[in-house]
C-alpha cells in the first residue's frame, strides 16, 4: 500500500482525535477547577468550624444510628432528604471531610445543570451552572451551610437527568404518553423524598418540553410544580402549606418558614432560580432568534439580527465556536475570575479567627486558642475564652490586659438567654459551678437539638455531679453518633469498671472543686459565686484569680488588697505581673501602704507607673491628650485599664 494511501487512512483519525481534544481539555479543567475549590474549602475556609460553631449555625442537623432515629424521616415528604442531609453533616466534623461534601455537591448541582442544559438545547447559558459552586463557596466562607436544602437540589436534578435520559428514547419511538406516566412516577418519588426541593425538578423538566415544542407536557410539567405538593403534601399527608411547599428548601428552617436575611441563606435560595432563569433566558433567545410572522416584520426581524445586539452575540458565538482553544481560554478565566472575586468578597478573616477561637477552646486547646484569637472579634464570648486560655496557661494575672477586656466577659452566667457559643459555659465547670454549667447545657440542649458537643458536656456535667444514671443516658445516646460514638462507648465500658470513674483525672478536677450547695447562689452574682467557691475549698486557684481579675476589672481595689491574703494558701511566689499594678494604684490613689505578705514589688513595676505618671503629668492632666502615647507604651498594662477602661491596645 501507498504511502498516500496510508496518509488518507490516518488523516480522519487524527481529525476525530483532533475534535475529542476540546472534550478533554474541558474535563481535565473542570477537574482541576474542582480541586482547587476542594482544597481552598479544606485549608483556607476550614469548613469543620461550621460543625464547631457552637450555637452560631442554628439548624445543624444531628445524626444517630439505627432504626428509631431513621423512621420518623419516612412519615413526611422531605423526610429522605433531611436524612441524608444529616448524615452528610456530620463528615464536618473534619475539615476534609466537609470540603469534600460540598465539593461533591457543587460538582454533581453544576454537572446536572449543564445536562439539563444541553438536552434542552440551551447550551448558550451553560456557563451557569458553575453559579452552583461560586454559591457555595461564598455560603461556606460565611461558615453556614443549607444541608437539607443541598441535598434536595441534588436529588432534584438527578432525578432531572434520569427522566430527560428516558424520555428522550420514548419521544424518539413516539411514545409521548410513556413520558407523562414517566414524569408522574417520578414527582412522586421526588417529591416524597426532597418535598421542597420537586419545584427545581418539575421546572428542569418543563424547560426540556417546552424547548423542544411539546407544549402540552410542558405545561402539565409547570402545573405539577404546584399540584403535587398540595395534593400530596397537604391533602395526603396533612401538612401544612408552608410545610408542603417549602420543607427541605433555603426558605425552611426548624421553626418554619424562614425569609432570607443573611447572605448565606439569600444565596442559597438564588441557587434554587439558577436553573430555572437559565432555562427562562434560553426560551427568550429562542423567540428572539427566531420568531417571524408577516412579511414586513419578519424583514424588520431580519435587519435585527443583522445589525442588533443580537447579531453581535452571534457573531461573538460563531468567532468563538470555529476557534475551541480561544473559547476554553476565555471561558476558563470568567470563571477563574468570578470564583477568585467571590472567594476574596466574602471571605472574612475576622469571622473565621472568630470560629477559630471557640473551635480551639471546644478542644482545650488554650496556646492555639491565645494565637488565633488577635484577629478574632472582640465579644464577650472571645473575651471569655482568651482568658479560659489565660489561666490554663497561667498566664491570666500576667498578661490579661494585653488582652480586650469586659467585666462582664469573665464569667457568663447565661440569665441573658442568649446560648450562642456554648463553650463559654465550660468556664462554669473548671471553676466549679457544675450545677450552672449543667442548666445552661441543658437549655442548650433545648434550643439547638442534641448535637454531639451538647449531648458530651450533659454526660461530663453529670459525671462530675455524681449522676452517673443520667450520665449513661447522654452517653448511650452519644454512643449512636457517627464520630463521637467511640469516646462516648469508652467512657461506658470504664463505668462498668469504675463506677464513679474516680480514676478520670479531669472528672477528679471538676468533682474536687465542684460546689456542694450552689442553689442558692446559681443566679448570684459573679462575685458572690466566686466568694462561695472559695468558701467551700480555699485552694481553688481558678476561682481566686477570677475573682482578683473581676476586682480589677471593676476597679474594686479594696476588695482586691484584702484578698492578698489568700496568695499563700494557693502557693504563689512573687506577685503576678497585674497584681503589682493594681497595688501600686490602689496605693498611689489612696495614699495607705497596702500590706504585702512577705513579699516585694518589682523595681520595674515601680519605675513603670512613674514614668506612666509623668506621661500623663506631660500632658497637664489631659486625658485624652495622653491617650495616644500612654497606648504605646502601656496599653497591655493595669495603669492603662484603670485610667481609660481600654485594654490590649498597645502597639
Amino acid at each position: 500500500m501507498s504511502n498516500r494511501s496510508h496518509q488518507s487512512i490516518g488523516k480522519p483519525a487524527r481529525i476525530a482525535a483532533f475534535g475529542r481534544l476540546p472534550n478533554l481539555v474541558g474535563c481535565a479543567g473542570r477537574a482541576v477547577f474542582f480541586c482547587l475549590f476542594f482544597a481552598y474549602l479544606w485549608r483556607v475556609v476550614d469548613v469543620r468550624l461550621i460543625y464547631y460553631a457552637a450555637g452560631m449555625v442554628s439548624d445543624f442537623p444531628v445524626f444517630f444510628r439505627g432504626e428509631a432515629f431513621f423512621r420518623p424521616f419516612l412519615s413526611y415528604p422531605g423526610g429522605l432528604a433531611e436524612y441524608v442531609g444529616s448524615f452528610l453533616a456530620q463528615w464536618f466534623t473534619f475539615s476534609w471531610g466537609g470540603a469534600l461534601v460540598v465539593t461533591l455537591q457543587a460538582w454533581l448541582l453544576a454537572a446536572c445543570a449543564g445536562a439539563v442544559l444541553d438536552a434542552a438545547g440551551a447550551s448558550g447559558p451553560r456557563w451557569v451552572r458553575f453559579a452552583f459552586p461560586i454559591g457555595l463557596l461564598v455560603v461556606c466562607s460565611h461558615y453556614a451551610y443549607h444541608f437539607v436544602a443541598m441535598t434536595a437540589m441534588s436529588i432534584a436534578l438527578v432525578a432531572a437527568c434520569v427522566y430527560i435520559a428516558i424520555a428522550r428514547r420514548l419521544h424518539e419511538r413516539g411514545r409521548h404518553a410513556g413520558c407523562a406516566v414517566l414524569f408522574a412516577v417520578l414527582s412522586l418519588a421526588v417529591y416524597y423524598a426532597a418535598a421542597g426541593g420537586y419545584l427545581l425538578f418539575a421546572v428542569a423538566c418543563a424547560g426540556y418540553e417546552l424547548l423542544h415544542g411539546r407544549r402540552r407536557l410542558g405545561v402539565a410539567s409547570l402545573a405539577s410544580a404546584v399540584a403535587v405538593p398540595y395534593v400530596v403534601g397537604v391533602l395526603i399527608f396533612r401538612v401544612s402549606v408552608e410545610m408542603a411547599f417549602l420543607l427541605a428548601s433555603p426558605l425552611w428552617s426548624r421553626t418554619g418558614f424562614a425569609p432570607p436575611r443573611d447572605v448565606p441563606s439569600m444565596v442559597s435560595s438564588a441557587l434554587v432560580l439558577v436553573l430555572p432563569v437559565a432555562l427562562c433566558a434560553a426560551g427568550l433567545w429562542r423567540l428572539a432568534t427566531h420568531r417571524g410572522c408577516g412579511s414586513e416584520p419578519e424583514m424588520k426581524s431580519k435587519r435585527t439580527r443583522r445589525h442588533g445586539p443580537v447579531a453581535l452575540v452571534r457573531s461573538v458565538r460563531s468567532w468563538c465556536g470555529g476557534r475551541p482553544v480561544v473559547r476554553w481560554v476565555v471561558g476558563a478565566t470568567m470563571l477563574l475570575a468570578a470564583t477568585g472575586g467571590a472567594a476574596m468578597l466574602s471571605y472574612d478573616g475576622v469571622r473565621k479567627a472568630t470560629f477559630q477561637v471557640h473551635y480551639f477552646a471546644c478542644g482545650r486547646m488554650w496556646p492555639e486558642v491565645l494565637q488565633v484569637a488577635r484577629g478574632a472579634s472582640r465579644s464577650l464570648p472571645t473575651m471569655n475564652a482568651v482568658n479560659r486560655a489565660l489561666y490554663h496557661t497561667g498566664r491570666l494575672g500576667a498578661e490579661m490586659f494585653a488582652w480586650p477586656q469586659h467585666a462582664d466577659a469573665l464569667l457568663v452566667s447565661g440569665q441573658d438567654q442568649d446560648m450562642t457559643f456554648w463553650t463559654k459555659f465550660d468556664t462554669q465547670m473548671d471553676l466549679g459551678l457544675v450545677n450552672a454549667a449543667h442548666k445552661n447545657y441543658t437549655e442548650c440542649l433545648e434550643v439547638y437539638g442534641a448535637h454531639p458537643l451538647i449531648l458530651e458536656r450533659l454526660a461530663l456535667a453529670n459525671l462530675a455531679k455524681g449522676n452517673i444514671g443520667a450520665a449513661r443516658i447522654y452517653l448511650g445516646a452519644l454512643s449512636k453518633t457517627l464520630f463521637q460514638g467511640r469516646w462516648a462507648r469508652d467512657c461506658l465500658a470504664r463505668l462498668a469498671s469504675d463506677p464513679t470513674l474516680a480514676a478520670d483525672e479531669r472528672i477528679a478536677q471538676w468533682r474536687s472543686v465542684c460546689m456542694k450547695q450552689d442553689a442558692p447562689t446559681i443566679f448570684a452574682p459573679a462575685e458572690v459565686q466566686l466568694q462561695t467557691l472559695l468558701k467551700e475549698n480555699e485552694h481553688n486557684r481558678m476561682a481566686f484569680e477570677y475573682l482578683m481579675s473581676g476586682y480589677m476589672l471593676n476597679r474594686q481595689l479594696d476588695k482586691f488588697a484584702a484578698h492578698l491574703e489568700r496568695l499563700d494558701a494557693l502557693g504563689y511566689g512573687a506577685f503576678p505581673r497585674h497584681y503589682e499594678e493594681a497595688i501600686l494604684v490602689y496605693a498611689y490613689a489612696t495614699r495607705q501602704s497596702v500590706f504585702l505578705h512577705g513579699r516585694q514589688i518589682q523595681p520595674q513595676t515601680r519605675q513603670r507607673i512613674e514614668q506612666f505618671s509623668q506621661t500623663f503629668n506631660r500632658h497637664n492632666k489631659d486625658r485624652q491628650a495622653a491617650l495616644r502615647e500612654l497606648a504605646a507604651g502601656y496599653g497591655d498594662s493595669y495603669f492603662f485599664f484603670n485610667l481609660y477602661g481600654l485594654s490590649g491596645v498597645k502597639r
